[in-house]
């Protein structure tokens, strides 16, 4: 029995790294494609330099779930003023501290990114500095971001942050272009059906600087 949950612990583990992998080619091929095209701005729609086929693959699915916390958290740190960044590298490190949010890391390659770009109004095609030396401050809102999520969605709220962290935002997704506007589709877990009881919208996320609506289907991969 060891045996075979060792074979499928590494089979699922080679499975994971191929799929991330392919998310670097993807991404790879066509930020050489729009180099060739010279562009030179950022903050533009990327919607329609994919296509229907692609999938992109990544590991921090639950990003979505606090997409209601996000403007507040945000103004608090000083990155984004009226309902906008305040520039690109404001965005930039908005799009890292998610990730730090997600998993305690301050170590992080780009390409598990693309949720923190869409959720930071930044194009998927559009390289960003992802080294992060992060304040006492922000350390600080980022615990009160998930401490207000956990006490606002009710029945977790005798959980601990590592607890919620990796439960709810430490999941497997998959990232799609559908009639134009991207596509989030979340793994299934036992324990979803706690999603029943949680107080606010996961199914369209459109915050004020993002650039498409970002449609989400929690239990379908």
């Amino acid at each position: 029995t060891e045996n075979i949950s060792g074979d499928s612990r590494e089979k699922e583990f080679l499975e994971s790294r191929e799929k991330l992998s392919q998310n670097k080619r993807i991404l790879e091929r066509y930020q050489q494609q729009i180099q060739e095209l010279n562009r030179p701005t950022k903050f533009i729609d990327s919607v329609n330099n994919f296509s229907d086929s692609d999938e992109i693959y990544i590991r921090n699915a639950g990003l979505i779930l606090l997409w209601p916390f996000l403007k507040r958290f945000l103004l608090k740190i000083g990155l984004v003023q009226e309902n906008l960044f305040i520039n690109i590298t404001s965005a930039e490190r908005a799009a890292t501290l998610l990730q730090y949010i997600v998993d305690n890391s301050i170590e992080i390659p780009e390409y598990i990114l693309p949720l923190n770009k869409i959720l930071c109004g930044i194009d998927l095609l559009e390289p960003i500095d992802t080294n992060l030396e992060i304040t006492k401050q922000e350390i600080t809102e980022c615990e009160y971001l998930l401490s207000a999520v956990i006490q606002n969605w009710s029945i977790l709220k005798n959980t601990s942050i590592e607890g919620f962290r990796k439960a709810f935002l430490q999941r497997k997704g998959i990232l799609k272009i559908r009639d134009g506007s991207y596509l989030l589709q979340v793994e299934r877990e036992t324990y979803d059906i706690l999603l029943d009881r949680i107080p606010w919208s996961i199914k369209v996320v459109k915050l004020p600087w993002m650039n498409n609506i970002l449609y989400v289907e929690w239990n379908t991969v």
